[in-house]
């Protein structure tokens, strides 16, 4: 039934004694009617699908026949947050730079947080402090870091960098 059914339907209604609808009544029912067309929207168009459909079952990658006493899915202890927190630095770059922009790089950023590393946007590396900085005011800082330089795969130190705040990733 379309919007303008529906108000007809309610104006030829309002006039017997049966149903009686105040003004009021007539535009809550029509501004109802009027979102339920959009929700309807929503779902087709598949901005909210994923709360009226089944979860989609996991498919690896690298499709491949192996024996039934092998794990068949992913453990799901590796979704949790606590499963980062046991991982080595090492481990847990490898999972920032070569898992880009899932669930695991994120939770992999975070860790490196915990452990005192922050990203610097402009080098697109991680950094911590090597000892105490040298000079330190509200916009920057000057010191001593080690930083993880991703094509080498190595932590090296790098002395009297400074550190602007505004191109740290928070």
């Amino acid at each position: 039934m379309t919007r303008k059914k529906f108000q007809d339907k309610i104006k030829q209604t309002t006039g017997t004694k049966r149903l009686t609808h105040s003004i009021l009544t007539v535009r809550k029912i029509t501004m109802y009617f009027a979102g339920m067309v959009r929700m309807k929207g929503l779902l087709q168009s598949g901005s909210i699908k994923c709360a009226i459909e089944p979860r989609m079952t996991y498919h690896p990658m690298n499709q491949w026949n192996s024996p039934f006493y092998y794990p068949q899915n992913p453990l799901p202890q590796y979704g949790t947050p606590a499963f980062y927190l046991r991982l080595s630095e090492d481990t847990l770059f490898f999972i920032f730079y070569y898992f880009p922009n899932t669930f695991q790089q994120q939770m992999a950023g975070r860790e490196l947080m915990r452990l005192s590393w922050r990203y610097h946007k402009k080098h697109a590396t991680w950094f911590k402090r090597h000892e105490e900085p040298v000079k330190v005011t509200e916009t920057f800082e000057k010191g001593t870091y080690i930083y993880f330089d991703p094509e080498e795969w190595k932590k090296s130190v790098k002395s009297d960098f400074t550190f602007f705040y505004n191109q740290l990733l928070v």
